[in-house]
């Protein structure tokens, strides 16, 4: 039986009740701490929220300013990776919380699916996601001070709780969104390098300055970090003595933990520089953020992410001061300015039909995400809540219409449409000159790539035009408007250079003979960009691409009994590569939108991109993985 159900399920709900009347229904327990219980439940539109419930009455006086705490943050937060806070309620007896609902925290995904490690991609999305949800309350002066797995949350859409739950489908924690939790212990200092010295945090993840009483700043949260990532990749604390005998102190000291347990070098080296003892030798924040693994590479795929990940370097490269951000537009004044009526009306139909889904989870698959309280040394920021409790924090409600970066992951897909189209035509562009007098050279060969970069390059510009349209006005829909403004600048500004000599043609094309041969290229048609004839007309043409790449990559085999020429093997690495981005493109037209980082695979693939056998088996398990048939 779960610990949390009893006898004070009944109250719990009845206080959720009274202080948010008819809104919320069919609560289930899923957690519990020393004085705070959650509960799932559902609100009036069918989102799922989490509902925090904390006994005040029972609740050491000492605990209460962390409650206010966090209360007071959680209300404040607006990023896609730090748990948001909905709603606020407080009574003589109750405070409660309404936040985001999140499936699990990546402590129970570590040990429950994984087997106590996670392989590299997994952690640098991770990474990722973990370092934009710091960035933002570094740039609120807001240092976390308890970072470890259990308050980093897992949010995963209901396909993807459900592919989790019947099929074990573990590619749903590549496209989850991770959210810092438990701000309970967080403090808002003056600048980036101001100082506390309140002993905070726990002891396995603490940095040693916190260990050591002495005033630390927000170098302490890139300590505790890296005993994160290094807990993910080899399954243990860097530093641990089972047997008590030597002080924690002392072995972060000596720096002598087992890095050979990390695999991938450059993440070694990243969190060996992480757990350096001394915060003035550790990897600050900014040469974070220089790193391959949170940097955007021209032409690579992108999701939002990527975006404010380069717009979070400002954070850490100047002295941050209130008025930084003051210039900036507020969502709001956006939505009064931009918003109709009717598209308003629209929405709320889209979100009733959705708040017909139900989702049905049985007991044993509850273990869930639960944001408990951490009851540790008294801080002076709050004083104790008086006996006349006030609801004095912001009342946050949720607004269904304004659902984060489900429309604006549309604008990147389609960015992510044209650029791997523009980068596979780039591919078969190096192809024409390495292949040109080989034995895999042929008559119509020159022309018929030069037809095929023409086409992909006309239809790049295409979506180029689509996505350039869609930037007329901003809707509260699309979500954040800092990852609009950034992508529309990027749209705008950078990827207008590679456009503007790409001019689009309709109808026949004349003077080379394998644009006669080939059927499907006897026009070419740009045609709307919505149109189900312009879609079909890609896949169709995207068919004959892969089969022409998959016949030349036979002829390497067939035509070449020695294998270790470097030129034969720099074409073999080309046609894979083309072979990955023509699928990649074929995938980016005809599934659904997902919250994909794609950053994990780039850099994989520019690790592979001169060793032809692995990247044989990432063209196998894209055809796998979205079933993809070119016969």
């Amino acid at each position: 039986m779960n610990p949390i159900v009893g006898n004070n399920v009944g109250s719990d709900q009845g206080a959720i009740q009274a202080a948010f009347p008819g809104e919320y229904k069919g609560f289930a327990p899923i957690g519990r701490g020393s004085y705070a219980k959650v509960y799932r439940a559902e609100d009036n539109y069918g989102q799922t929220v989490a509902i925090k419930v904390i006994d005040v009455r029972n609740m050491q006086k000492e605990i209460i300013p962390y409650m206010q705490n966090e209360m007071k943050l959680l209300s404040e937060s607006d990023n896609k990776n730090v748990i948001k806070l909905f709603k606020s309620h407080q009574s003589p007896d109750k405070l409660i919380l309404v936040l985001e609902y999140c499936f699990l925290d990546v402590e129970f995904m570590v040990k429950r699916y994984y087997k106590g490690k996670l392989p590299d991609n997994l952690v640098i999305i991770i990474l990722r996601q973990l370092a934009n949800g710091l960035s933002y309350l570094h740039k609120n002066k807001i240092i976390h001070r308890d970072l470890k797995l259990e308050n980093f949350a897992v949010q995963l859409t209901v396909e993807d709780q459900d592919a989790l739950q019947k099929r074990n489908d573990l590619t749903v924690f590549e496209r989850a969104t991770y959210k810092l939790i438990d701000l309970g212990l967080a403090k808002k200092l003056g600048d980036l390098t101001a100082q506390t010295s309140t002993w905070a945090g726990t002891e396995l993840n603490m940095a040693p300055e916190i260990l050591n009483e002495e005033k630390y700043s927000f170098q302490a949260d890139m300590y505790s970090l890296g005993v994160c990532l290094y807990y993910m990749v080899a399954g243990k604390y860097p530093y641990f003595d089972p047997t008590n005998r030597t002080p924690l102190q002392d072995l972060i000291k000596q720096e002598n933990a087992d890095l050979n347990l990390i695999p991938n070098i450059q993440l070694r080296s990243l969190i060996q520089k992480m757990l350096k003892f001394n915060p003035k030798q550790r990897l600050t924040f900014q040469e974070l953020y220089q790193h391959e693994f949170l940097k955007y590479r021209e032409g690579d795929l992108m999701n939002p992410l990527d975006l404010e990940l380069d717009s979070n370097q400002v954070i850490y490269s100047q002295r941050i001061e209130d008025s930084t951000f003051e210039d900036v537009r507020t969502e709001q004044q956006l939505i009064q300015q931009y918003t109709t009526n009717q598209y308003r009306i629209d929405q709320q139909q889209t979100f009733e039909k959705k708040s017909d889904v139900k989702q049905d989870f049985s007991s044993s698959q509850q273990q869930q995400y639960c944001n408990f309280v951490q009851p540790d040394t008294e801080i002076q920021q709050y004083p104790i809540i008086s006996s006349e409790y006030k609801n004095v924090f912001p009342n946050n409600t949720y607004d269904p219409i304004k659902k984060q970066n489900d429309q604006i992951m549309q604008l990147y897909h389609i960015k992510n449409q044209y650029a791997a189209i523009m980068k596979l035509a780039d591919y078969l562009e190096q192809i024409i000159p390495i292949v040109k007098g080989t034995k895999l050279d042929f008559f119509t060969m020159e022309s018929k790539f030069n037809m095929y970069i023409e086409y992909l390059r006309m239809v790049s510009k295409q979506l180029y035009l689509k996505l350039k349209q869609r930037f007329q006005f901003y809707q509260p829909s699309l979500g954040s408007f800092d990852r609009y403004q950034l992508l529309e600048k990027q749209v705008k500004q950078e990827d207008q250079i590679k456009f503007d000599n790409i001019k689009i043609k309709e109808g026949d094309s004349s003077g080379m003979i394998s644009w006669f041969n080939k059927k499907v290229f006897k026009s070419i048609k740009c045609e709307p960009h919505d149109s189900l004839n312009f879609n079909q007309q890609y896949q169709q043409n995207n068919i004959e691409l892969y089969k022409e790449l998959l016949k030349m990559l036979q002829d390497t085999f067939y035509k070449y009994q020695d294998d270790s020429d470097p030129k034969l093997k720099r074409i073999k690495c080309l046609l894979y590569l083309s072979m990955i981005n023509t699928a990649r493109s074929r995938v980016l037209f005809q599934v659904e939108l997902q919250n994909v980082d794609y950053k994990a695979e780039e850099l994989l693939l520019t690790k592979a991109r001169d060793e032809p056998d692995t990247l044989s088996e990432k063209v196998t398990s894209i055809l796998a993985q979205y079933n993809l048939n070119y016969d």
